[in-house]
């Protein structure tokens, strides 16, 4: 007979089988759980990392142009804006580096006109809407001059001869490359505005152009009496701030024009009316310089790498361009633009495009630096809470540690807040936010840090 209390051999082998297999299961568990602890550990610690890592990349972005320096300062006197615009004309009127052509427009202003009788204004309607078959038929009054590179045109061009004491204002202002001039002369009759002013903004043939409207717009309008009651010339200038390079000149002269027209043709019932409207004729000169000019002024190569430089020439024939290095040893160029890069330097090759066109050589130049590229760069401040008055130091890490152009250029969003120094030293000046930010001379990568500037 068996007693109960006794456990077979057979019972006690299955027992510490199940408690080892029990107790590997625990152990499988506890090793999952810790693979997923770990696994989540590192992907935290990833996505950390890659949040830091968007957060760190502000992409890249085009250094602000330096602000280049005028040919000649913004004139501050209505006598050295008329010195200043007559010096621009005698530099245009050299043929052989300027072409121009010369357009003269036609219009009336359509809220000026009034004619006298017009019952329910129909007569306005009419001439309204023959106006511009009006204005066609005179404009070959003025013929359209154009003058190719070797050219002379200066016969073609205006004279300056009035001074700052016949100017009703005058104004010259900057934007970005260009500089323009402006003259306004004070509203007077015809006979009243003197034989100087009249040739310097093309108003000397007036009274030969009524003679030709007389005679065009027969036999519809047959005019009896016209008179330039009143004229308002002016003169707008436009031209390159950096080398003083006339672009355009336009000439605006408005007619307050009195006329009393006999109607003949199919309108001959209306009869005799009183007409008056400002008749406004404008006279643009544009130009045009001979020269040259490259796809890139800057070009960042890595060594063995090639790139192109395109020359865009300014005349009227497809000259030959010639493209020199100033170290062969560092960048080469080919005769069609091609450029490649041979050893690394931190000082640029200049590469020059060039042609000879009427007795002038025109150049352009770009800078080549070859470079061991820079890929990334770290600021070492995101973010800084300063006092009025405080200072902090930004600093910035240029990867990889052998690039070979690791310079950096500063600036501020708001100079009203905190200013910030070549070096990267911060100054705060007043209460509220803005952003110090540095861009790398080479690849343009933007890092920013915020400023709170507090009270």
């Amino acid at each position: 007979m068996n007693d109960p209390n006794i456990t077979s051999p057979e019972v006690t082998r299955a027992g510490n089988l199940a408690d080892k297999i029990e107790g590997n299961e625990k152990l499988k568990k506890r090793l999952v759980r810790l693979i997923f602890i770990i696994l989540a550990l590192i992907f935290t610690g990833f996505l950390a990392w890659g949040i830091n890592s968007v957060l760190l990349t502000e992409g890249t972005e085009l250094m602000p142009e330096d602000y280049a320096e005028n040919k000649t300062p913004l004139p501050q006197t209505g006598a050295v804006a008329i010195a200043l615009f007559e010096n621009m004309i005698k530099e245009a009127s050299d043929g052989n580096e300027t072409k121009v052509s010369v357009k003269t427009s036609l219009e009336i202003d359509d809220e000026s006109v009034i004619v006298s009788p017009d019952e329910n204004g129909l007569i306005k309607k009419t001439m309204l809407f023959m106006k511009d078959e009006m204005l066609e038929n005179l404009s070959g009054y003025h013929k359209d001059i154009s003058a190719g590179f070797g050219e002379p045109f200066a016969d073609a061009l205006l004279p300056v001869d009035f001074n700052a004491s016949e100017l009703k204002t005058w104004n010259a202002e900057d934007d970005g490359e260009n500089r323009t001039l402006y003259f306004d002369f004070p509203s007077a009759s015809y006979e009243d505005i003197s034989h100087d002013i009249k040739a310097s903004v093309g108003m000397n043939d007036a009274d030969d152009f009524i003679s030709h409207v007389k005679q065009k717009l027969l036999p519809v309008y047959r005019i009896s009496d016209i008179k330039l009651v009143r004229c308002e010339p002016s003169i707008a200038v436009t031209a390159n701030r950096l080398n003083d390079r006339l672009s355009s000149v336009t000439y605006k002269r408005v007619y307050k024009t009195e006329a009393v027209i006999l109607f003949g043709s199919e309108l001959e019932s209306l009869g005799e009316r009183r007409i008056s409207f400002d008749f406004i004729s404008t006279t643009c000169y544009d130009f045009t310089w001979a020269g040259i000019t490259l796809s890139d002024s800057v070009v960042w190569l890595e060594k063995g790498k090639t790139e192109v430089l395109e020359a865009f020439r300014t005349a009227d024939e497809l000259l030959e361009v010639t493209w020199s290095s100033s170290d062969e040893s560092v960048v080469s160029v080919d005769s069609e633009g091609y450029i490649k890069g041979h050893k690394t330097s931190k000082d640029p090759v200049t590469v020059t495009a060039s042609f000879e066109y009427l007795g002038k050589t025109y150049t352009a130049d770009c800078l080549v630096y070859v470079v061991v590229p820079v890929k990334d760069a770290r600021l070492n401040e995101r973010e800084l809470y300063l006092k009025s008055g405080e200072t902090a130091n930004l600093s910035v890490e240029i990867l990889p540690k052998k690039a070979t152009v690791k310079e950096v250029r500063w600036f501020t969003t708001d100079e009203k807040v905190a200013v910030v120094d070549d070096s990267g030293r911060v100054t705060a000046i007043a209460e509220g936010v803005c952003k110090v930010y540095c861009i790398t001379e080479n690849m343009n990568y933007k890092r920013s840090c915020t400023i709170t500037v507090e009270g």
